[in-house]
């Protein structure tokens, strides 16, 4: 017994030992092991139901960044509401993989605080410490998510990025005098478009060192594809949660913030129409010149790089091959025009009217769009429901949850329900499939997009 209680002893300083020899040899491999561990944990905190540990299939993968317009996580009482438009999209093109990035505001946090959403930059100039949710991730941290945690093995034949971001901003904009509001949102959005380089660079980097692109007969030549799918923003004051809105103290009035929302969505959907295309045109000019931007922005915001990103960069500017090519290019969807189309064709259809565009005629799929599913109380509602629905309502969370959710637009004050979400997934999953993209259309002359 004492002889194997000595080799025991042994053995364990032996296994000590080694042990302290690799901590010491090899620091910093150490250090990232344990940065992974815990990045793993804090992803699995902030997006416990998106985490997969499990490889991929080769094939198309859908990453997504983002707000509640695109966030799949489904809450306590949230049943009904259906999956994202970005979950009809992936079955659209039959993606492979889906990773979806995009935060919501918990559903606890009602009525305590106040309403709030995923912001482009968080940081962005200090307008929003006493609105925002510091739990909620912004583009450069879920992006940061992405890249950490992408999966090295099986790869992707291609990926396609989904980026849904300023509804939040506006929204809190709003309250502010126009000028200011404008002056930051210009700012936002260019931060938008410096995080949207940083990602083309890493993914470009990474697609060429990993051998992305390679024609099967010439393995020198072939491009990467780098799509984006972006949706124009909708106009806050048109959805029943701008009504919610907390009333403003004066000198402001209701009245001067739905004039800034209307004017702020207006002016950013024009900067991100402009804006993508003078993207696409960098294509022509940086002839695969692959590099990872440094942490100074022309906002004046910083970023830094990840040990990913690092040892991406060094990657891709040893093994890349000049000969080819990672080739930007966006599908822009007109999400308004979806919404703005659904309340015409309703109204005109409850008045027996048809415009000259045909609306009215097609027959509206809801019951109604003023009212939403899911909502505080039944005499929140501009109009009450019948007796029926009203034995049938569920209380979840302080909130009642309607019997039919299909039946209803919108799911709550800021979020369409699961029959606008697939109408919307499918057309977008057209646009992808047919290539109906912004150089497609800028190729054939268009002059909108």
């Amino acid at each position: 017994m004492r002889f194997h209680l000595r080799r025991l002893g042994e053995l364990i300083a032996i296994l000590v030992g080694a042990a302290l020899c690799i901590n010491y040899l090899f620091p910093r491999t150490s250090e990232k092991i344990q940065k992974i561990a815990v990045e793993a944990d804090l992803f699995k905190q902030y997006w416990p139901n998106k985490w997969s540990e499990e490889l991929e299939e080769a094939g198309v993968r859908l990453v997504v960044f983002g707000d509640s317009w695109v966030d799949d996580s489904v809450q306590e009482g949230e049943k009904g509401k259906g999956r994202s438009w970005t979950g009809i999209l992936c079955d659209a093109i039959n993606c492979t993989s889906h990773y979806n990035f995009a935060g919501t505001q918990p559903s606890t946090d009602f009525p305590q605080k106040p309403t709030a959403g995923v912001l482009t930059v968080n940081t962005a100039p200090k307008l929003f410490a006493s609105t925002s949710s510091p739990a909620l991730p912004d583009l450069a941290t879920q992006i940061s998510q992405y890249l950490t945690l992408l999966p090295r093995t099986p790869r992707p034949t291609e990926t396609i990025f989904i980026l849904s971001f300023g509804f939040w901003d506006i929204y809190h904009l709003a309250s502010l005098d126009l000028e200011t509001s404008k002056v930051a949102l210009d700012k936002i959005a260019t931060e938008l478009f410096t995080q949207l380089d940083r990602l083309y660079q890493n993914y470009g980097n990474h697609a060429l060192a990993h051998g992305l692109g390679k024609d099967e007969e010439d393995e020198e030549e072939g491009e990467v594809p780098f799509r984006v799918v972006v949706p124009k923003l909708v106009d806050p004051t048109l959805l029943p949660g701008w009504m919610a809105r907390p009333k403003p103290l004066p000198p402001a009035s209701v009245a001067e913030e739905q004039k800034n929302a209307v004017y702020l969505t207006e002016h950013w959907n024009t900067m991100l129409t402009n804006s993508i295309g003078e993207w696409l045109k960098t294509d022509e000019e940086e002839e695969n010149d692959l590099d990872i931007p440094r942490n100074e922005s022309s906002t004046g915001f910083s970023q830094g790089l990840s040990d990913h990103e690092e040892e991406t960069e060094k990657a891709g500017k040893v093994k890349g091959v000049v000969g080819r090519q990672v080739v930007k290019d966006v599908f822009y969807y007109d999400l308004p025009m979806y919404i703005v189309n659904m309340l015409i064709e309703h109204q005109l259809q409850t008045e027996g009217i048809v415009d000259h565009k045909g609306l009215g005629t097609k027959g509206s799929p809801f019951r109604s769009i003023s009212q939403t599913c899911l909502r505080e109380s039944l005499s929140s509602s501009s109009s009450s429901p019948s007796s029926a629905d009203l034995e049938e309502f569920v209380e979840v969370n302080g909130k009642m949850v309607c019997p039919r959710p299909a039946e209803y637009l919108m799911w709550d004050g800021f979020r369409v329900g699961s029959v606008a979400n697939e109408e919307i997934g499918n057309a977008v999953g057209e646009m992808v499939t047919v290539g109906m993209s912004v150089k497609k259309l800028l190729g054939r002359g268009a002059k909108d997009l």
